[in-house]
């Protein structure tokens, strides 16, 4: 337990530094708290564990990435991408359907709420 050890920098710092307010500033396991919220916002991204049909799960993901590759391969070659705007950017969202858009915004929002809480 290295609380004991924090409080007695708390006070050091105190005495040592004349815009630090103390104990009033002191937030204790603070560490601790971002490493939880930083484990939190990871285990969005783990890998699901495997199911009775991840084999088939898996195939179909594979099967999906390679049709994408080749339409991006294709766009590659026909060499006509829209510009929107005068820096080159190519606006995603547009190529979306409405549910692609629900699911893409429903998958971001824990990101978008921690982002929130954080600043």
């Amino acid at each position: 337990d290295n609380a004991k050890n924090n409080d007695a920098m708390i006070r050091e710092l105190e005495t040592l530094t004349l815009d630090f307010a103390g104990f009033a500033s002191h937030t204790r396991c603070f560490l601790h708290i971002v490493n939880l919220i930083a484990k939190s916002l990871l285990r969005q991204f783990d890998a699901k564990k495997a199911t009775v049909h991840g084999d088939s799960e898996m195939a179909t993901l594979a099967d999906e990435l390679a049709n994408e590759e080749a339409m991006v391969d294709e766009i590659e070659d026909d060499n006509d991408l829209e510009v929107d705007n005068e820096d080159g950017w190519i606006d995603e969202m547009e190529d979306l359907t409405e549910n692609e858009r629900i699911e893409l915004e429903e998958s971001m929002r824990p990101v978008k709420l921690a982002l929130a809480k954080v600043s």
